[in-house]
């Protein structure tokens, strides 16, 4: 059934790769934390500040347990550890999948997860609030053309990081 599991980070693993087929799938978030750290891939790791552009597709960081008030550049500091590599630590992420405005006309972002008691969840932030609740975000280089997941015969979509997860 699952219970116990840890499957977070592979299903936030699941759906950035339909942005980057080339994502790191993992079953630690710690792990593709460190690497958008380390500037491996397309990916690169942002603070959360007022002054943030968040975008579908991005990924949000927090820590987890005794880690769940630690700040970005401690994030940071753990990539850095192991020659390079970074260390596994408890952490948290959630992927913006949507963005909607709302009734004063102000952005707002849904943002999916797992394993929040063992369910698959959404739930919809303004930018301020995502600033509180996480540490960091995980933006894609999205001046590269992906154009989206592939077909069968590995051609492009072209689909949006918007229409992929409608």
């Amino acid at each position: 059934d699952g219970s116990g599991t840890p499957w977070s980070a592979a299903t936030v693993s699941n759906l950035a790769q339909g942005l980057d087929p080339d994502f790191p799938v993992s079953a630690a978030h710690s792990s593709y934390i460190n690497s958008a750290f380390q500037n491996n891939g397309d990916w690169s790791a942002n603070e959360t500040t007022t002054e943030s552009d968040y975008n579908v597709g991005d990924i949000m960081f927090q820590g987890r347990g005794k880690n769940k008030f630690r700040g970005f550049d401690w994030f940071k500091k753990q990539s850095e550890k192991d020659g390079g590599d970074g260390v596994n630590y408890p952490s948290h992420s959630d992927i913006i999948i949507g963005t909607n405005t709302d009734e004063k006309g102000k952005i707002t972002y849904n943002v999916q997860g797992g394993n929040i008691g063992d369910t698959l969840n959404q739930k919809t932030y303004n930018s301020r609030q995502l600033n509180r609740k996480y540490k960091g975000y995980l933006n894609f280089d999205n001046t590269k053309e992906y154009g989206g997941p592939t077909d069968a015969e590995g051609e492009s979509s072209g689909s949006s990081a918007e229409e992929l997860y409608a």
